[in-house]
């Protein structure tokens, strides 16, 4: 039997989005180990995660945000079911929708998570679970998993914030090596947006979109991207300008080193 362990990236241990994350993973038919990193990135706190997995006994390891909790309580056994994949991944349901910023958000996300069985480079990574041989592999040609540069600082002194594309960084790169990703409708979590505000998602699709474009841009795919995006488009008047605004963002960071 696979070894799993729960990877879950938390801004602070205090966070009452965290324990109710805990309270519902301890209610799991199957309860695998959890390996917990608090006050980083996303991205680092995930490499401290898959290293420590490499360096064990580890077979699987499984994300989760804490905003997430599971729909079901064989969620573990769901999105651990590879059938023969190397990345199983699971729909990110929107849920506490209760203004028309958070409404705009969760409509996107909720066409990226139909986009996924036709397109796995738009993988939603935070409900995902991944045969640690893969990350090892991609270590072994990169020399990294997730890339951490994909941040920059709200401030002089500030604390790193991510952009957000370090998982479609990720996902291109396990892509062209050739790696599976099993998608499981059934293997759902929902997304808690009771705290998304119209600055709130703003500023986050704004920040996506910038990290999203360095990810194509790196990867040499960002004319496909903008295929992709065309034909799956949401009508919302505020995606253009955000899109345009965050292309010319991140070419500039990428030609000029983020």
């Amino acid at each position: 039997m696979d070894k799993v362990v729960i990877g879950i990236a938390t801004r602070s241990r205090e966070d009452p989005q965290f324990h109710r994350l805990l309270s519902h993973l301890d209610e799991q038919v199957e309860r695998p180990q959890r390996h917990i990193v608090e006050g980083r990135t996303v991205a680092e706190a995930r490499n401290l995660m898959i290293s420590a997995a490499m360096s064990t006994e580890v077979d699987v390891l499984a994300f989760i945000d804490t905003d997430e909790i599971p729909t079901s309580r064989e969620w573990i056994r769901q999105i651990t079911d590879f059938q023969g994949a190397d990345i199983v991944a699971g729909p990110v349901i929107p849920v506490e929708v209760r203004n028309s910023g958070a409404r705009y958000l969760a409509d996107l996300e909720k066409e990226m998570c139909i986009a996924i069985p036709q397109d796995q480079t738009v993988m939603l990574t935070g409900n995902s679970a991944w045969r640690v041989d893969v990350f090892r592999s991609v270590e072994e040609r990169y020399g990294y998993v997730y890339d951490e540069s994909f941040r920059y600082r709200r401030g002089r002194g500030a604390s790193w914030v991510s952009y957000g594309g370090e998982d479609w960084d990720l996902n291109l790169r396990v892509k062209e090596m050739g790696f599976k990703v099993r998608f499981d409708p059934e293997a759902g979590v929902y997304h808690d947006y009771s705290q998304i505000t119209w600055p709130v998602a703003l500023r986050k699709r704004y920040q996506y979109c910038v990290g999203g474009a360095i990810a194509y841009l790196k990867n040499r795919r960002l004319r496909h991207r903008v295929r992709g995006a065309i034909r799956r488009s949401s009508v919302h008047v505020l995606e253009l300008p955000i899109r345009t605004v965050a292309l010319l963002r991140a070419i500039l960071l990428y030609y000029g080193g983020i």
